[in-house]
């Protein structure tokens, strides 16, 4: 079978167009993306082009349009294939961009890697940060990058100018390694994403009693670290990075709501749902029983928005599973019929596993 894999003949020169000869000062002001194709932001007054080449999707702002090596910001997302890795976009700019020079990695996650490098284009020294993330809610790859000359790159502001645009944590603005401020590492032990942690509970956690589950469990998620958990106690999804949460908040009299958001990017276009569910629910031979009175919540696709409501969902079952402390909780069961992130077993059945942290 031949796998056929999209054309990044134009990728290293994107990834490293550079600035215009005069300097300029740090950027002070911004503005979202006036093409209105994506949430991005970018310095006020540069110009934005979107388009399509063989599959892969590319969104630009520059700052001179008019200069071939003028100051820019990428964005390329394409299909996942195999044999996609950082190595391989990493070969790409060594065999096309002359002195290419990888000055610092930050490895996020597996799946997640930022960079600092240097190289020439048509004889100009310039700098450039740039980002690598594999998607595999989606089955996409993002590649993202700010460049700029050598003398310019710093006066622009460096690699704040990139997560400025993508309203992102700057991993290079901390001596933090391959963690994000504020946020729990895959291994820490608060961090109910982890897989580890989950399949922890799963194995030893004991099925929680009613007055142990009354109260609020928090769970928000960010694709774009990975399994570093956000905000874990803060009950807030307030997302500047891409990511879903839930708030569950189990009642003392049997009643429940759960919040549902939903905040992801796709090719530009933004996927969004925020949903609110009520109802009834019971410990049952040790299954948590939820009995919906009904849920209500909004969609927006790409710019097309729908509200959704259902006075009659049917019954859900959810397997438990409770840390000693009476903080941490896995739960596993039917999904939401609302959701856009769930997960999908070897049947090929869906199905929904998160970890939470109790607030309150």
């Amino acid at each position: 079978m031949t796998v056929r894999i999209p054309n990044y003949a134009f990728f290293p020169l994107c990834l490293f167009l550079s600035l215009a000869n005069s300097a300029f000062g740090q950027i002070a002001n911004w503005q979202v993306d006036p093409s209105n194709m994506t949430q991005y932001q970018i310095p006020y007054g540069w110009e934005v082009n979107v388009g399509q080449d063989q599959g892969v999707y590319l969104w630009q702002a520059l700052e001179d349009p008019a200069n071939a090596l003028g100051a820019d910001i990428t964005v390329l997302t394409m299909s996942d294939f195999p044999g996609s890795s950082p190595a391989f976009f990493l070969d790409q700019l060594r065999s096309t961009i002359q002195g290419f020079q990888l000055l610092e990695t930050k490895q996020i996650s597996g799946d997640e890697y930022h960079y600092k490098a240097t190289g020439q284009v048509e004889g100009a020294k310039m700098n450039s940060n740039f980002i690598f993330l594999r998607d595999r809610s989606t089955q996409l790859i993002y590649i993202a990058s700010f460049s700029a000359k050598e003398n310019d790159y710093a006066t622009f502001g460096g690699t704040a100018v990139l997560y400025q645009s993508l309203q992102r944590v700057n991993p290079f603005s901390s001596q933090s390694g391959s963690t994000i401020a504020n946020s729990g590492t895959s291994t820490d032990y608060r961090n109910m994403q982890s897989v580890e942690n989950q399949s922890r509970l799963q194995a030893q956690g004991a099925t929680p009693e009613k007055r142990m589950l009354i109260g609020e469990w928090v769970q928000a998620f960010s694709y774009q670290t990975g399994t570093v958990s956000q905000n874990v106690y803060s009950g807030q999804f307030a997302y500047g990075e891409r990511g879903y949460g839930h708030l569950f908040t189990f009642n003392a009299d049997n009643t429940y709501s759960l919040t549902y958001k939903y905040n992801s990017i796709s090719q530009g276009c933004a996927y969004q749902a925020d949903f609110v569910e009520a109802g009834s629910y019971e410990i049952a031979s040790g299954q948590l029983v939820l009995y919906p009175n009904g849920y209500q919540g909004n969609y927006n696709v790409c710019n097309e928005r729908s509200q959704e409501r259902n006075a009659n969902p049917p019954t859900r079952y959810f397997q438990l599973n409770m840390d000693s402390s009476g903080r941490q909780l896995v739960i596993t069961g039917q999904p939401l019929e609302y959701s856009i992130s769930y997960e999908t077993n070897a049947s090929g059945q869906n199905y929904i596993q998160e970890g939470f942290n109790k607030t309150r």
